[in-house]
């Protein structure tokens, strides 16, 4: 039997009819996101994911990319 591959998500996400209306629905609640990052939550879901384990993993890597580096208060002001 030959191996199947399968193509890359970052080519074309094509969302199913009712999958379309959930991101749609969504975005009239205001949450808006990327349709490949909705279908990797829909993915995960689907595998069988917590969703509390999903929303913790989303808010971690939120929390990282906003992180700015620290920055000293008490610098010499040179005159």
């Amino acid at each position: 039997m030959p191996s199947r591959i399968e193509a890359p998500m970052n080519h074309c996400v094509n969302l199913r009819p009712h999958q379309e209306d959930l991101l749609q629905l969504s975005e009239l609640a205001g949450i808006h996101m990327d349709k490949k990052v909705f279908r990797l939550i829909m993915e995960m879901l689907n595998m069988g994911f917590n969703a509390e384990t999903i929303y913790s993993l989303l808010k971690y890597i939120k929390n990282s990319r906003t992180r700015k580096p620290r920055v000293s208060l008490t610098k010499s002001k040179q005159k």
